[in-house]
């Protein structure tokens, strides 16, 4: 999950030698995270990398992140999306479908299972 769309985006940006921005959109639905330990999960598993580490509030994740990438000039967003089975995907709201469908810029979508 997590893990491996980070290791992947990590990877990606090392051959590209591209600046790496991971932003945690808190949109008042999810739980909260301090920023130090959001900082130390991120630094205990990328040790060797450097990238920044944000955090913003908004009143959706989509809305935060597209604030974001255009005050920040960011070339391409990467989201990660998991399989999901029929029930999941009737019930569950995907941030990624729901970027997709109003990205104003370039989006590429991680697959992982």
């Amino acid at each position: 999950g997590d893990e491996q769309v980070i290791q992947q985006v990590v990877e990606f940006a090392r051959a590209t030698s591209a600046d790496v921005h991971f932003v945690h959109v808190q949109d008042g639905e999810g739980y909260k995270v301090s920023k130090t330990v959001f900082e130390q999960i991120f630094r205990d598993r990328l040790p060797d990398s450097t990238f920044n580490l944000v955090q913003v509030e908004s009143s959706s994740i989509e809305e935060g992140l597209s604030k974001y990438a255009a005050d920040h000039a960011i070339d391409l967003v990467v989201l990660g999306t998991v399989h999901r089975n029929l029930f999941e995907r009737l019930t569950h709201r995907s941030v990624t479908k729901r970027m997709l469908l109003n990205a104003k810029m370039p989006l590429m979508v991680a697959h992982f299972d």
